[in-house]
Order: structure tokens, then C-alpha cells, then sequence
């Protein structure tokens, strides 16, 4: 009887035990807001505005064609994008930059300036863009610059192309992951992945929208630079793909522990507390112990 009541607490206590691991696992793997800090040269990026702030793209002796192919002539100043309009920009090695902005609403996909920053007229639900030969111009010391601020798209999934078609990709990169520290505003680095050709990159669960620019230069495809805030992001690599195709990387708890110095200086500090205490608790009851055994003698 006495063997069955003894097993019960300790069953109770392993019980126990293996509930706060299994606990701490899924604790330490649960993702926290990331900030994703893209570097990317790519043949084609994609992004929706969310809003109107940041969404002026500067456009200077540009070629401008509507839905249909049909060409609307040259234009030089300035195009403001508008809300809820999907921007695709794509340049092919050293061929020509394409920018097509769609309003999914069937709205004006955006307003047209001169370069005095008078109103010329709104845009139809489509506009194309056209410039043919950006290097030429960037050997003259004109860099094209696309300003951009919503939800990106970065590349596309290659699944199976045809030979007669020429899809535009991501080329390399690079993604830095950066971790808020938990008690103070203090950041710090989670951990970097590399982007190989035909990637795609999207953010899962987006906090903020993506603030960055394109650059269009001498070099061949363009070059992107943004950050966003999100839970996780996923790197889509060639080949089939469904809502499991990749892998998904973020910021856990866990990387606290590893990469946050502020949270390890922490952790170092009160673990010294809890072995100073430790410490002090076992000498004063060595000292009693001695005491005792100095009184029975």
C-alpha cells in the first residue's frame, strides 16, 4: 500500500514536468514581430498600396500605353499611384523596365503631374510604362528610382515554364531578420538567409506595410531594398507549388536567449542572484550544521 501511495505523487510530478517541457518547446517556437530587412537584385517585384503616402514614382521621357497595347506617347513628370493599385515592375537582365500599375477595383489606377506638379489627367484602371534602354541613360548619370510603400511580392513561384516564355526572377539576395528585445527598445540580429535565383519571398501575417525602393541602373535586372514587419516570412524555392511549398523563418522566443545581449545580461544577472542565494542559503546551513554537531560533542 505504502509503494502505490508513493508512486502516485511522483507519477503527479513527472506528469508535471513533462507538461512545463512541452510548454517551454512550444513557447520558445512560437514566432514574435520580425523585421524583415530585404536586399534583393531582381528581374520583377510586385506590390499593392495600401494608402496613398509614398506612392509617386518620378518619370522622365517615359513611354505610356493603355490596356489594349495602344500607345498614349511620351510623358515626363511624375505619376501618383493610387490606393489599392498593383504595381509590377520588371526588367529583364539589360533589356527594357516595364511598369504596369492596375486598379483591382476597375478605379483610376492614379493621377498624371507635369513636372511643374500640375494635374495633366487620372489615369484609366490600367497604365503601362515603358522605358527601353535604362542602362543607357544611367551611363548619362539618370538613375530610375521607384519609391514604394505597401504589401510586396517579391519575384515569382516557378513551377513549369514553356520555352517559348521568359519569366523574370529574383537573382540573389539577402534577408536579416531583426528581433525586438522583450523588456526594453532594443534590437538585435536574428539571423540572415540567402535568396538563390527563382525564389520568392512573401511575408505571412503582415504587422506593417513594406517601405522601400527600386533602383534601375548600368547593372542588369534592378535592385530593391525594403523592410517590413510580420510574423514570419516564407522563401518559395522552384518547383510545384501549394500553400506548404518552402520554408517558413521568423524571430522566436528562443532567439532571445541566443542572439538579444540585453535579454542575456538578464538572464545572466538573475541567475547570479538566484546562485548567490542558493549559495548563502547553503552556508548558513552548513553553519548550523556544524553548531549543532559542536553542541552534541
Amino acid at each position: 500500500m505504502k509503494i502505490k501511495k508513493r508512486h502516485k505523487p511522483i507519477s503527479f510530478f513527472i506528469g508535471i514536468l513533462l507538461l512545463c517541457i512541452l510548454i517551454f518547446i512550444i513557447a520558445i517556437a512560437i514566432p514574435i514581430p520580425t523585421t524583415f530587412n530585404v536586399s534583393v537584385t531582381t528581374e520583377r517585384i510586385e506590390f499593392k498600396t495600401t494608402d496613398e503616402n509614398n506612392s509617386r514614382i518620378p518619370l522622365n521621357n517615359v513611354y505610356v500605353y493603355n490596356y489594349e497595347g495602344d500607345s498614349l506617347g511620351k510623358y515626363n513628370g511624375t505619376f501618383h499611384i493610387s490606393e489599392g493599385s498593383k504595381v509590377i515592375a520588371e526588367r529583364i537582365s539589360n533589356g527594357a523596365l516595364t511598369i504596369q500599375v492596375e486598379n483591382e477595383a476597375k478605379k483610376s489606377s492614379g493621377i498624371l503631374y507635369d513636372t511643374q506638379d500640375k494635374i495633366i489627367n487620372e489615369a484609366d484602371s490600367f497604365i503601362e510604362f515603358y522605358i527601353p534602354k535604362p542602362s543607357e541613360r544611367a551611363i548619362k548619370g539618370e538613375n530610375i528610382i521607384i519609391p514604394f510603400s505597401g504589401d510586396v511580392v517579391l519575384g515569382r513561384a516557378v513551377n513549369y515554364e514553356s520555352y517559348a516564355y521568359n519569366p523574370a526572377l529574383v537573382r540573389n539576395g539577402k534577408i536579416t531578420m531583426i528581433g525586438k528585445s522583450l523588456f526594453a527598445n532594443h534590437f538585435f540580429e536574428s539571423g540572415t538567409y540567402d535568396l538563390n535565383i527563382g525564389d520568392q519571398f512573401v511575408i505571412e501575417q503582415a504587422k506593417s506595410k513594406a517601405y522601400g525602393f527600386v533602383v534601375v541602373n548600368e547593372n542588369p535586372a534592378m535592385s530593391a531594398a525594403y523592410r517590413v514587419v510580420g510574423k514570419k516570412g516564407r522563401i518559395v524555392t522552384p518547383g510545384p507549388v501549394n500553400e506548404e511549398t518552402g520554408y517558413f523563418i521568423s524571430t522566436t522566443f528562443l532567439s532571445r536567449f541566443l542572439y538579444d545581449s540585453f535579454f542575456q545580461s538578464l538572464s545572466w544577472a538573475f541567475a547570479c542572484i538566484i546562485f548567490i542565494s542558493t549559495a548563502l542559503t547553503f552556508i548558513k546551513d552548513s553553519e548550523e550544521l556544524i553548531s549543532k554537531r559542536k553542541k552534541k560533542k
